[in-house]
């Protein structure tokens, strides 16, 4: 089991504790989001890669996933040293914006590297 932990910032706010508490999902989106996060400490990324659940974010880190659900994303950090998952933004994904939304994550994940 690898747990998954949210990602907080210096001010203690989980991005993406609380984009999933932000009313933006239905309620059958944030539960299936959760479960799926449950399915990924349960199994793993090995597992679940290159499943219509999760896929590896291309670019410099190969520990980067993404954990899909119809439109909904969640981005994790897979910490090998901790052996944990940090989840660290979710949004939901329109054309031409992913990109935004990966780089803001990959800022997140700087600053939890750094606090490391």
């Amino acid at each position: 089991m690898w747990p998954v932990k949210f990602f907080a910032d210096d001010d203690g706010r989980e991005p993406v504790s609380e984009w999933l508490n932000s009313g933006e999902l239905s309620a059958k989106d944030k539960t299936s989001v959760e479960n799926k996060l449950q399915k990924l400490s349960e199994n793993g990324h090995n597992i679940l890669i290159n499943t219509n659940m999760l896929d590896n974010i291309s670019g410099d880190d190969p520990n980067m996933y993404e954990i899909r659900h119809n439109k909904c994303r969640v981005i994790v950090y897979f910490d090998e040293q901790k052996g944990e998952y940090i989840a660290l933004h979710g949004f939901i994904k329109r054309k031409q914006k992913e990109n935004i939304h990966i780089e803001y994550a990959r800022r997140l994940l700087n600053s939890y590297m750094a606090e490391k």
